[in-house]
């Protein structure tokens, strides 16, 4: 991929970014004329002309309620979707990345036994919720995507490898992990789990947690914290 596609896929990818804080933004507001009419009717008087006038507000309150709900819908639905994509470009920009280092280092790179490796699918920070394991269902394409690649390669072996970030855990995901080692673990487990879910042979999935031992980006930053937050799916060639 040359650096003109890789630049035009950032481009989308903002652009992608500010419609959706565009429809953020249109809730927000119609979220906050809902609240006006709601205070202007609390703070009317019972005379019998207010009665009328708040008779009428009700009304038009209720139309524009409607008009919320049905708008607040429509962009949940826009959001959702922008979601998805956003999540897509991520990856693809990630996936490109990754491969242009791989060929900058001669191909394919060997594991700690020798055995040649390729990166099949690297799922970001988008893909668990923060202190979670349970896979995200704007990923779910990209598994997918990923189990397609690997069921045509029959023999194979298929090492998922679990990274965090190096901030500590704190609440309840301190009580349920205790640390990002086993965070790790357990994120990558639920993408293996999907994959065996998905046709490939137990036998064949192995995995993998280095929680923030193999950082792929500085964490001194809140978006090199945010990639190092991944699962890689690694395909084993013997």
């Amino acid at each position: 991929m040359t650096k003109e596609q890789l630049a035009a896929m950032e481009a989308t990818l903002n652009q992608a970014k500010h419609q959706r804080q565009q429809l953020a933004d249109k809730l927000a507001a119609l979220a906050e004329i809902k609240r006006g009419m709601e205070d202007a009717l609390h703070s009317a008087s019972n005379t019998q002309a207010e009665m009328d006038e708040i008779e009428s507000a009700l009304a038009e309150s209720e139309l524009q309620i409607s008009r919320f709900l049905r708008d607040r819908d429509t962009y949940h639905s826009q959001l959702s979707a922008l979601d998805e994509r956003l999540y897509s470009l991520q990856d693809d920009i990630r996936q490109a990345l990754t491969t242009a280092e791989s060929t900058l280092l001669g191909g394919p790179q060997p594991d700690a036994q020798g055995r040649a490796r390729s990166l099949v699918a690297a799922l970001g920070d988008g893909a668990f919720a923060p202190g979670k394991a349970v896979l995200q269902d704007a990923v779910k394409p990209q598994v997918a995507k990923a189990l397609a690649a690997l069921l045509q390669n029959q023999g194979a072996r298929v090492s998922v490898e679990g990274h965090t970030d190096d901030s500590p855990l704190s609440g309840p995901a301190k009580d349920q992990y205790g640390d990002n080692i086993n965070l790790s673990y357990h994120r990558a487990k639920a993408v293996a789990d999907a994959l065996v879910e998905g046709g490939l042979p137990p036998a064949a999935v192995v995995v993998a947690a280095h929680g923030a031992s193999r950082p792929s980006h500085p964490n001194d930053t809140l978006e090199g914290r945010s990639r190092n937050r991944r699962v890689e799916i690694w395909l084993v060639t013997q």
